[in-house]
């Protein structure tokens, strides 16, 4: 039964947030100081004695405000009636949202302190453009009514649709793409047209995407598309755009070229045309005609010496053993990841991976190819994770394989971009990068970060490698230069983010370092960009 409440000045009212709207226009309702007034009668009258009471919960939403594909719905509830926690249903864009209103509000704590701090809730709900009305109800735990609270009007503007084509790779099937899309001014999921050359196919938005959904809460987890495209054998440009949406029009996404060999059952060959080729080596990745055993899960290696032979792992392999052999076989990861993973990883000493392939199967920007040291890797073909090989010690050697089409995120839930690379190196000595492609990166193909420990006895020789801002990067940060570095006769692509920068030193670096024979793959000689 409703209440009425008694007279109380601004003097006698507690600490808590005025109301506050983010542009929308309030219809109606009751402030924030209405709810505080009712409760102060209830303390009153529990503190002489009285203890029954059916009302609806008290209460206020304090902001409703404008975010990427929706809006942000804040507030805080409580019921005097009971301990537990307060439902919320918040009806906005035509559905409904539920919410439990358990996040801290010390402000509530302080003037309800029987209340306690945890009866706040921050929503944020995906809405359609144009004029929304924003209603919230908390839901009454006894026999009283629920409240409802005054409803907000909003303008929410047309946005353009957000995706991007994370990858596209060759399959004995054709091309397999995969990316995420959104319309931000509908609920609706989104429709794609993917291309593979002048082959369409067009798929609705039905995947789940949790990276995303982390990245732009309002847009919802199922914003993921994946598909194959037959393909003939041959290059191909595959692209991805948006169809329709509040905005109108189309929204073109990025593209990537994929070469499909000629037999539908062959690994992934280095083609004769890409921008990148290995020198001397024609192909990498799991031999043809190799029959694989699949082992499901995670895979861990303790005893010394042991050979995994012509397996297909649909988990994580973990190195925890000296001398062991990688070959003729194929790491892809498993679902489900929510923080930073590698498909492999080792600090054993004398680990060998050769004729092998490292792919995420499930694409996010936590997964990585290898993270480690003390390993040689030959005719190895990585592709479809942020970094593909993550040094963090000594004693490396990358050789004949093929890193490319590495995956990149434009927002990540801990704030910018992925900076992916081909090789990145922490720290370590002993280490040679040689006569391998190296492609398809936003950062660099070789990046020196330093951030773990000194870099040092580098060579980075006969490779040809292409994209990234700087395709050969290096920080000196807080350890100093590069000493014993050696960059000899690469042949350079000329599709960096910053033109023609093949190579990028700090001079206390470049001054120490060899740096002989390297050209771009027009025949011209490469210089040293000055970087620090």
């Amino acid at each position: 039964m409703p209440h009425t409440s008694t007279s109380v000045s601004s003097a006698q009212l507690p600490a808590v947030q005025s109301p506050r709207v983010s542009r929308p226009r309030l219809l109606r309702g009751a402030s924030i100081g209405t709810a505080l007034v009712l409760a102060l009668t209830l303390v009153a009258s529990s503190a002489q004695g009285t203890t029954e009471r059916s009302g609806p919960p008290i209460g206020n939403v304090d902001d409703v405000s404008l975010v990427s594909g929706g809006l942000r719905v804040k507030g805080w509830v409580w019921d005097p009636d009971t301990a537990a926690p307060i439902p919320v249903a918040i009806t906005a864009g035509g559905r409904t949202t539920d919410a439990v209103a358990t996040n801290d509000r010390p402000d509530v704590a302080r003037a309800f302190p029987e209340a306690g701090s945890r009866r706040g809730f921050d929503v944020v709900v995906r809405t359609p453009s144009g004029p929304q009305k924003v209603c919230v109800v908390a839901k009454n735990s006894g026999a009283g009514d629920d409240k409802e609270f005054a409803c907000v009007e909003i303008d929410v503007p047309t946005a353009v649709p957000v995706g991007y084509l994370d990858g596209a790779t060759a399959t004995p099937d054709g091309v397999k793409i995969w990316g995420w899309a959104a319309n931000r001014s509908t609920t609706a999921p989104a429709s794609v047209r993917v291309t593979v050359s002048d082959i369409a196919q067009t798929l609705v938005t039905t995947t789940a995407r949790p990276d995303v959904a982390a990245a732009f809460p309002a847009l919802g987890s199922d914003t993921g598309f994946v598909t194959t495209v037959p393909a003939p054998a041959g290059k191909h440009e595959v692209c991805a755009t948006i169809l329709g949406g509040d905005a109108g029009g189309e929204k073109p996404l990025n593209c990537r070229t994929v070469t499909v060999p000629a037999a539908a059952a062959e690994p992934a060959t280095v083609p004769a045309d890409a921008p990148a080729v290995v020198t001397g080596t024609s192909s990498t990745g799991v031999p043809a005609g190799t029959k694989l055993t699949v082992h499901s899960g995670d895979l861990t290696v303790t005893q010394a010496g042991t050979v995994i032979d012509s397996v297909d792992v649909h988990g994580y392999l973990r190195i925890k053993a000296p001398n062991v052999t990688v070959k003729n076989s194929i790491v892809r990861g498993r679902a489900g990841l929510i923080g930073s993973m590698s498909l492999v990883q080792n600090s054993s000493a004398g680990v060998v991976i050769q004729d092998s392939e490292l792919v995420a199967a499930y694409p996010t920007y936590y997964v990585d190819g290898f993270v480690g040291n003390n390993t040689t890797f030959t005719r190895v073909n990585i592709h479809g994770v942020v970094d593909s090989i993550k040094l963090t010690g000594d004693n490396v050697v990358v050789q004949d394989s093929w890193l490319h089409d590495n995956l990149y995120y434009a927002s990540v839930p801990s704030g910018g971009d992925t900076h992916s690379d081909n090789v990145q190196i922490q720290q370590g000595q002993n280490i040679t990068v040689r006569n391998n492609t190296l492609s398809g990166t936003r950062n660099a193909a070789v990046m020196v970060t330093q951030d773990q420990g000194d870099v040092g006895n580098l060579t980075i020789s006969d490779n040809r490698a292409d994209g990234g801002a700087c395709t050969i990067n290096v920080a000196e940060k807080s350890h100093g230069p590069v000493n014993g570095m050696k960059i000899t006769n690469n042949v350079f692509g000329t599709h960096t983010r910053v033109a023609r920068c093949a190579i990028l030193l700090p001079p206390t670096t470049s001054r120490i370092s060899t740096i002989t024979g390297n050209t771009f793959t027009d025949g011209l000689r490469t210089s040293v960009s000055v970087g620090n």
